[in-house]
Protein backbone atom coordinates (compact mmCIF):
# COMPACT_ATOMS: atom_id res chain seq x y z
CA UNK A 1 0.00 0.00 0.00
CA UNK A 2 1.34 3.13 -0.74
CA UNK A 3 2.13 6.00 1.95
CA UNK A 4 -0.79 8.49 2.05
CA UNK A 5 0.05 11.97 1.69
CA UNK A 6 3.34 10.88 -0.91
CA UNK A 7 2.83 13.11 -3.43
CA UNK A 8 2.75 15.92 -0.93
CA UNK A 9 4.59 16.37 1.51
CA UNK A 10 2.83 17.30 4.92
CA UNK A 11 3.06 21.07 4.61
CA UNK A 12 2.59 21.17 0.89
CA UNK A 13 -0.65 19.40 1.15
CA UNK A 14 -3.48 22.05 0.40
CA UNK A 15 -6.62 19.57 1.50
CA UNK A 16 -9.40 19.52 -1.28
CA UNK A 17 -10.76 22.69 -2.81
CA UNK A 18 -14.46 21.97 -2.20
CA UNK A 19 -13.86 20.95 1.42
CA UNK A 20 -14.26 24.28 3.82
CA UNK A 21 -11.50 25.41 5.59
CA UNK A 22 -13.29 24.96 8.74
CA UNK A 23 -13.29 21.54 8.27
CA UNK A 24 -11.55 19.64 10.84
CA UNK A 25 -10.62 16.62 8.74
CA UNK A 26 -9.51 16.43 5.46
CA UNK A 27 -9.68 12.95 3.64
CA UNK A 28 -6.10 11.49 3.58
CA UNK A 29 -5.90 10.62 -0.24
CA UNK A 30 -7.79 9.31 -3.04
CA UNK A 31 -8.64 5.92 -3.42
CA UNK A 32 -10.55 2.82 -1.49
CA UNK A 33 -7.50 1.47 0.04
CA UNK A 34 -6.45 4.97 1.95
CA UNK A 35 -10.17 5.20 2.84
CA UNK A 36 -9.97 2.37 4.80
CA UNK A 37 -6.68 2.98 5.73
CA UNK A 38 -8.56 5.61 7.25
CA UNK A 39 -11.62 3.80 9.12
CA UNK A 40 -9.01 1.51 10.64
CA UNK A 41 -8.11 3.91 12.59
CA UNK A 42 -11.10 3.16 14.93
CA UNK A 43 -11.13 -0.20 16.18
CA UNK A 44 -13.28 -2.39 14.37
CA UNK A 45 -16.40 -2.32 14.61
CA UNK A 46 -16.68 1.47 15.95
CA UNK A 47 -20.18 3.16 14.47
CA UNK A 48 -19.54 5.86 12.52
CA UNK A 49 -22.01 8.97 12.47
CA UNK A 50 -22.37 11.05 9.20
CA UNK A 51 -22.07 14.91 9.96
CA UNK A 52 -22.26 16.21 6.52
CA UNK A 53 -22.15 14.87 2.97
CA UNK A 54 -21.62 17.25 -0.15
CA UNK A 55 -23.28 15.48 -2.64
CA UNK A 56 -21.29 13.30 -4.63
CA UNK A 57 -17.65 14.83 -3.41
CA UNK A 58 -16.70 13.65 0.63
CA UNK A 59 -18.29 13.19 3.64
CA UNK A 60 -17.09 13.93 7.18
CA UNK A 61 -17.94 11.68 10.00
CA UNK A 62 -17.28 11.19 13.84
CA UNK A 63 -17.67 8.42 16.43
CA UNK A 64 -20.33 10.70 18.17
CA UNK A 65 -23.73 10.21 17.44
CA UNK A 66 -25.10 13.48 16.92
CA UNK A 67 -28.31 12.70 17.97
CA UNK A 68 -26.83 12.01 21.65
CA UNK A 69 -24.31 14.67 21.92
CA UNK A 70 -25.51 18.10 23.09
CA UNK A 71 -22.09 20.20 21.84
CA UNK A 72 -20.98 21.23 18.63
CA UNK A 73 -20.37 18.22 16.52
CA UNK A 74 -17.84 19.84 14.88
CA UNK A 75 -16.05 20.61 17.79
CA UNK A 76 -12.47 20.04 16.73
CA UNK A 77 -11.87 18.14 20.56
CA UNK A 78 -13.67 15.24 18.51
CA UNK A 79 -12.93 12.86 16.29
CA UNK A 80 -13.63 13.18 12.88
CA UNK A 81 -12.45 11.89 9.25
CA UNK A 82 -13.11 12.76 6.01
CA UNK A 83 -13.95 10.31 2.97
CA UNK A 84 -14.37 10.71 -0.54
CA UNK A 85 -18.26 9.70 -1.16
CA UNK A 86 -16.86 7.24 -4.39
CA UNK A 87 -14.40 5.86 -2.39
CA UNK A 88 -16.93 4.86 0.63
CA UNK A 89 -19.64 3.16 -2.02
CA UNK A 90 -16.43 1.29 -3.70
CA UNK A 91 -15.84 0.34 -0.03
CA UNK A 92 -19.49 -0.57 0.58
CA UNK A 93 -19.94 -2.42 -2.91
CA UNK A 94 -16.84 -4.76 -2.07
CA UNK A 95 -18.33 -5.74 1.94
CA UNK A 96 -15.65 -3.70 3.83
CA UNK A 97 -18.21 -1.34 5.26
CA UNK A 98 -22.01 -1.88 6.24
CA UNK A 99 -24.80 0.65 6.80
CA UNK A 100 -23.61 2.54 3.91
CA UNK A 101 -26.47 2.61 0.54
CA UNK A 102 -25.78 4.28 -2.72
CA UNK A 103 -28.85 6.43 -3.69
CA UNK A 104 -29.30 8.01 -7.05
CA UNK A 105 -28.87 12.41 -6.89
CA UNK A 106 -32.45 12.07 -7.03
CA UNK A 107 -32.97 10.72 -4.12
CA UNK A 108 -30.13 12.42 -2.19
CA UNK A 109 -31.73 15.94 -2.94
CA UNK A 110 -35.01 14.22 -2.06
CA UNK A 111 -33.90 13.00 1.25
CA UNK A 112 -31.76 16.50 1.78
CA UNK A 113 -35.59 18.78 1.03
CA UNK A 114 -37.36 16.10 3.60
CA UNK A 115 -34.75 16.48 6.28
CA UNK A 116 -34.99 20.79 6.14
CA UNK A 117 -38.89 20.21 6.01
CA UNK A 118 -38.53 17.80 9.22
CA UNK A 119 -36.19 20.45 10.73
CA UNK A 120 -39.11 23.44 10.67
CA UNK A 121 -38.80 24.96 7.29
CA UNK A 122 -41.95 25.88 5.60
CA UNK A 123 -43.31 25.03 2.01
CA UNK A 124 -44.16 28.04 -0.25
CA UNK A 125 -47.29 28.30 -2.59
CA UNK A 126 -45.56 26.01 -5.09
CA UNK A 127 -44.74 23.18 -2.73
CA UNK A 128 -40.93 24.20 -2.83
CA UNK A 129 -39.16 25.03 0.25
CA UNK A 130 -39.06 28.13 2.22
CA UNK A 131 -36.30 29.46 4.56
CA UNK A 132 -34.37 32.25 6.02
CA UNK A 133 -31.01 33.49 6.77
CA UNK A 134 -29.34 36.35 8.19
CA UNK A 135 -30.38 38.59 11.72
CA UNK A 136 -31.95 41.01 11.96
CA UNK A 137 -28.99 43.18 12.67
CA UNK A 138 -27.34 42.81 9.26
CA UNK A 139 -30.48 41.59 6.88
CA UNK A 140 -32.85 38.77 6.47
CA UNK A 141 -32.23 37.32 3.31
CA UNK A 142 -35.32 34.81 2.26
CA UNK A 143 -34.57 31.54 0.16
CA UNK A 144 -36.24 28.72 -1.62
CA UNK A 145 -35.43 25.19 -2.39
CA UNK A 146 -37.42 23.61 -5.43
CA UNK A 147 -38.57 20.35 -4.60
CA UNK A 148 -37.22 17.78 -6.29
CA UNK A 149 -38.84 16.46 -9.51
CA UNK A 150 -37.52 12.79 -10.80
CA UNK A 151 -37.70 13.95 -14.36
CA UNK A 152 -35.09 16.63 -13.81
CA UNK A 153 -32.30 13.63 -12.53
CA UNK A 154 -33.59 11.76 -15.43
CA UNK A 155 -33.39 14.04 -18.07
CA UNK A 156 -30.94 12.31 -19.97
CA UNK A 157 -33.48 9.41 -20.07
CA UNK A 158 -36.42 11.92 -21.54
CA UNK A 159 -34.62 13.29 -23.50
CA UNK A 160 -36.89 12.82 -27.09
CA UNK A 161 -40.30 13.97 -27.56
CA UNK A 162 -41.33 9.67 -28.19
CA UNK A 163 -39.35 9.20 -25.09
CA UNK A 164 -42.33 9.74 -23.44
CA UNK A 165 -44.61 7.17 -24.16
CA UNK A 166 -41.56 4.82 -21.92
CA UNK A 167 -41.58 7.54 -19.35
CA UNK A 168 -42.04 5.26 -16.82
CA UNK A 169 -39.63 1.96 -18.31
CA UNK A 170 -37.19 5.20 -18.40
CA UNK A 171 -37.65 6.49 -15.00
CA UNK A 172 -37.29 3.08 -13.54
CA UNK A 173 -33.80 2.12 -15.37
CA UNK A 174 -32.62 5.82 -13.49
CA UNK A 175 -33.39 5.03 -10.07
CA UNK A 176 -31.32 1.32 -10.83
CA UNK A 177 -28.53 3.79 -11.84
CA UNK A 178 -25.98 6.36 -11.27
CA UNK A 179 -25.71 5.90 -8.08
CA UNK A 180 -23.05 8.19 -6.82
CA UNK A 181 -24.77 9.35 -3.84
CA UNK A 182 -24.82 7.74 -0.16
CA UNK A 183 -27.66 7.01 2.31
CA UNK A 184 -26.52 6.26 5.86
CA UNK A 185 -29.80 6.09 7.57
CA UNK A 186 -27.77 5.50 11.43
CA UNK A 187 -24.46 4.72 11.83
CA UNK A 188 -21.69 2.57 9.34
CA UNK A 189 -18.85 0.80 10.66
CA UNK A 190 -15.92 -1.71 9.49
CA UNK A 191 -16.61 -5.55 8.90
CA UNK A 192 -14.85 -8.15 9.50
CA UNK A 193 -14.12 -8.22 5.59
CA UNK A 194 -12.63 -4.97 5.69
CA UNK A 195 -10.60 -5.64 8.80
CA UNK A 196 -8.98 -9.05 6.99
CA UNK A 197 -8.68 -6.76 3.67
CA UNK A 198 -6.51 -3.85 5.74
CA UNK A 199 -4.61 -6.62 7.12
CA UNK A 200 -3.33 -7.71 4.01
CA UNK A 201 -2.77 -4.36 3.14
CA UNK A 202 -0.51 -4.17 5.86
CA UNK A 203 1.95 -6.51 5.11
CA UNK A 204 3.74 -4.27 3.20
CA UNK A 205 5.21 -2.23 5.62
CA UNK A 206 8.20 0.16 5.98
CA UNK A 207 9.93 0.01 9.35
CA UNK A 208 11.95 3.01 10.39
CA UNK A 209 15.44 1.52 11.89
CA UNK A 210 14.87 3.28 15.32
CA UNK A 211 11.40 1.14 15.63
CA UNK A 212 12.93 -2.21 14.28
CA UNK A 213 15.68 -1.90 16.49
CA UNK A 214 13.65 -2.08 19.81
CA UNK A 215 10.78 -4.04 18.70
CA UNK A 216 12.64 -7.09 16.55
CA UNK A 217 13.95 -8.97 20.22
CA UNK A 218 10.03 -8.75 21.23
CA UNK A 219 8.68 -9.97 17.73
CA UNK A 220 10.82 -12.72 18.00
CA UNK A 221 9.46 -13.67 21.70
CA UNK A 222 5.69 -13.31 20.18
CA UNK A 223 5.66 -10.24 22.54
CA UNK A 224 3.14 -8.21 20.08
CA UNK A 225 1.14 -6.35 22.53
CA UNK A 226 4.39 -5.05 24.17
CA UNK A 227 5.98 -4.02 20.48
CA UNK A 228 3.07 -1.94 20.02
CA UNK A 229 3.60 -0.44 23.17
CA UNK A 230 7.13 0.06 22.78
CA UNK A 231 6.59 1.78 19.85
CA UNK A 232 4.09 3.97 21.30
CA UNK A 233 6.42 5.19 24.31
CA UNK A 234 8.87 5.66 21.55
CA UNK A 235 7.33 8.04 19.61
CA UNK A 236 5.73 9.58 22.46
CA UNK A 237 9.50 10.06 24.13
CA UNK A 238 10.54 11.28 20.97
CA UNK A 239 8.60 14.45 20.65
CA UNK A 240 8.95 14.93 24.23
CA UNK A 241 12.38 15.34 23.45
CA UNK A 242 12.00 16.95 20.80
CA UNK A 243 10.15 19.99 22.22
CA UNK A 244 11.78 19.62 25.60
CA UNK A 245 8.70 18.87 27.66
CA UNK A 246 7.03 16.89 29.85
CA UNK A 247 3.76 16.58 28.90
CA UNK A 248 1.78 13.75 27.71
CA UNK A 249 -1.27 12.30 25.84
CA UNK A 250 -3.09 15.44 24.00
CA UNK A 251 -1.53 18.27 26.05
CA UNK A 252 1.52 17.26 23.86
CA UNK A 253 -0.07 16.62 20.60
CA UNK A 254 -2.06 19.97 21.31
CA UNK A 255 1.84 21.62 21.55
CA UNK A 256 3.23 19.39 18.46
CA UNK A 257 0.75 20.81 16.44
CA UNK A 258 1.08 24.60 17.76
CA UNK A 259 4.46 24.45 16.53
CA UNK A 260 3.85 22.81 13.34
CA UNK A 261 1.28 25.71 12.40
CA UNK A 262 3.75 28.22 13.43
CA UNK A 263 6.74 26.23 11.23
CA UNK A 264 3.98 26.50 8.54
CA UNK A 265 3.74 30.31 8.46
CA UNK A 266 0.66 30.33 10.72
CA UNK A 267 -1.08 28.21 8.40
CA UNK A 268 -3.36 25.26 9.60
CA UNK A 269 -3.56 23.81 6.77
CA UNK A 270 -5.54 20.60 5.40
CA UNK A 271 -1.79 18.42 5.92
CA UNK A 272 -1.61 19.78 9.89
CA UNK A 273 -5.10 18.82 10.29
CA UNK A 274 -4.92 15.45 8.89
CA UNK A 275 -1.90 14.51 10.92
CA UNK A 276 -3.49 15.62 13.82
CA UNK A 277 -6.19 13.49 13.63
CA UNK A 278 -3.68 10.58 13.15
CA UNK A 279 -1.28 11.57 15.66
CA UNK A 280 -5.07 11.69 18.34
CA UNK A 281 -6.32 8.67 17.09
CA UNK A 282 -3.35 6.85 17.38
CA UNK A 283 -2.93 8.14 20.86
CA UNK A 284 -6.65 7.45 22.35
CA UNK A 285 -7.30 3.59 20.54
CA UNK A 286 -3.77 2.31 20.26
CA UNK A 287 -1.00 4.37 22.83
CA UNK A 288 -3.58 4.51 25.89
CA UNK A 289 -5.47 0.78 25.94
CA UNK A 290 -1.86 -0.65 25.18
CA UNK A 291 -0.25 1.52 28.07
CA UNK A 292 -2.46 0.37 30.48
CA UNK A 293 -3.99 -2.99 29.44
CA UNK A 294 -1.82 -6.89 28.52
CA UNK A 295 -3.63 -7.62 25.26
CA UNK A 296 -3.10 -11.31 23.34
CA UNK A 297 -2.91 -10.33 19.69
CA UNK A 298 -2.20 -12.22 16.64
CA UNK A 299 1.16 -11.55 14.12
CA UNK A 300 -1.77 -10.55 11.85
CA UNK A 301 -3.14 -7.40 14.39
CA UNK A 302 0.00 -6.76 15.33
CA UNK A 303 1.25 -5.87 11.64
CA UNK A 304 -1.59 -3.86 11.01
CA UNK A 305 -1.18 -1.79 14.22
CA UNK A 306 2.17 -1.50 13.66
CA UNK A 307 1.94 -0.22 9.58
CA UNK A 308 0.05 2.85 11.47
CA UNK A 309 2.44 3.25 13.59
CA UNK A 310 5.33 3.30 11.06
CA UNK A 311 3.12 5.51 8.93
CA UNK A 312 2.92 8.15 11.92
CA UNK A 313 6.10 8.15 12.64
CA UNK A 314 7.07 8.89 9.20
CA UNK A 315 4.72 12.40 9.46
CA UNK A 316 6.97 13.16 12.53
CA UNK A 317 9.78 12.92 11.08
CA UNK A 318 8.71 15.43 8.45
CA UNK A 319 6.96 17.83 11.11
CA UNK A 320 10.55 17.75 13.14
CA UNK A 321 12.12 18.33 9.66
CA UNK A 322 9.86 21.81 9.09
CA UNK A 323 10.25 22.74 12.75
CA UNK A 324 13.90 22.65 12.78
CA UNK A 325 14.12 25.04 9.19
CA UNK A 326 12.33 27.39 10.82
Amino acid sequence: MEHFLDNESLFEYGGISHLSDQAPAFPLGEGWQIALRSLVNYPIGTELYVIETCGAEYTLLTNTNPKNYKGDIWDEKLLHTALFVEDLIELQQKGYVEGVKPITEFQYMLNKFNSLLKAGCTLDENGDLLFYTGTPEKGIHKHTLERPKIEKYASDYLSEEWDEIYREELIAKYKDSEKKYIEIPDSFNVTEQGKQEFIKMAKKLWIPTRIESRIKPLIDLNLFDTAVRETAILCEDILKKFHKTHSFGEKLIELHIKKCIEANAGMYNAGIKVYRQELRLMNIFTRNPFMHNIFDISRENYDAILYRQCELFRLMEQAFKKILAT
